[in-house]
């Protein structure tokens, strides 16, 4: 790890994670297969219920058969990959749901722009959103300070991009990589890129964290964001849910944004923010009536979460047993 400031190892610490418990390192690759998929949250068994929506990530429980189709290809993927790495198969099931909610987004965005767009997202969690962009031809990239976290999303986005990922962990010069490519970034790495990248996307998304950024962190995402989109006529910054408030409040995100020249676009169904001199007629024309289905309208998203994510007993994640304990969830398991 290269030589960092006091203030940068204060900032990229997984320090929310830490304060409740939740496990942010492990020691091998097998125990990685935890975070395939995690459903314990109390919200989990509401979700799964008929036209369920769930606002933090844009979930509504209806899909169409294209994006059911989208589904079944990722949790084979992951399946395949679980059971060769890790020696258990896992089909992953709620972290991967709620990821529709934006990956329309991004679909719905890069059809208004006639283009896919690309796509820069600090703090992934379990990855999935990305693992959908990279599945489907996107231009993408993140970075994460969590060590459990980071590698798990390593092997997802390996899996999903194949010959197009690149791992930056042992090979940090940014200068020589396929702009173009699924790229991870470590957090030494990234808190390195102060006045200068050569990576440049037109969307950062940066979900359920902002809330949980020291001040620090916050304003050196937001200045590297800049960096990212200036290039972009899209130059958004977007977000559903601020997640914790720990460090920083919805009031605070929107001043720090605005004092880095990012002018608010829309509240909802998401946040976002564009640099100055875009247009934002394009993102508010995208969502005028709603987050659009992928593949369909609303009429023809007829498929519910249990039907899309109908698993077998032997491939489920392995906190579901407990999930049913605790919370009542009737999970969508079935017979091998």
């Amino acid at each position: 790890m290269p030589l960092l400031s006091i203030p940068a190892l204060m900032a990229f610490q997984p320090a929310s994670f830490q304060s409740v418990g939740w496990p942010t390192h492990v020691h091998s690759d097998e125990e990685l297969v935890r975070y395939a998929d995690h459903n314990f949250e109390a919200e989990v068994p509401g979700m799964y219920l008929p036209d369920a929506e769930f606002a933090p990530v844009g979930f509504v429980n209806r899909f169409t058969k294209d994006e059911a189709n989208l589904a079944t290809q990722l949790r084979e993927t992951v399946a395949e990959f679980t059971a060769s790495r890790f020696g258990r198969a896992v089909m992953p099931m709620t972290n991967l749901m709620v990821q529709f909610g934006p990956y329309r987004c991004m679909e719905a965005l890069s059809a208004q722009y006639g283009r896919k767009l690309d796509i820069f997202e600090p703090g992934p969690g379990a990855g999935y959103l990305g693992a959908l962009l990279a599945q489907n031809g996107y231009t993408y990239a993140s970075y994460d300070v969590t060590q459990s976290l980071y590698l798990w999303q390593g092997h997802l986005l390996d899996a999903t991009a194949g010959e197009n990922f690149v791992e930056l962990a042992g090979n940090p010069n940014l200068a020589k990589i396929d702009r173009k490519a699924v790229i991870h970034l470590p957090w030494w790495i990234f808190a390195l890129q102060l006045e200068t990248t050569p990576l440049r996307y037109d969307l950062v998304y940066s979900n359920s964290n902002l809330g949980e950024m020291t001040s620090v962190a916050f304003r050196q995402l937001i200045l590297y964001a800049k960096l990212l989109l200036a290039e972009s006529e899209v130059g958004a910054f977007t977000f559903f849910s601020s997640g914790m408030t720990r460090y920083q409040t919805l009031e605070t995100i929107d001043a720090g944004l605005r004092a880095h020249g990012f002018k608010k676009v829309m509240d909802a169904p998401f946040h976002c923010y564009q640099l100055e001199g875009r247009d934002p007629a394009p993102i508010l024309k995208a969502f005028q009536n709603g987050i659009p289905h992928i593949g369909g309208t609303r009429a023809d998203a007829t498929l519910t979460a249990n039907d899309v994510f109908k698993t077998p007993k032997s491939k489920a994640p392995i906190d579901t047993q407990l999930t049913r304990w605790f919370h009542g969830w009737q999970a969508p398991l079935s017979e091998d």
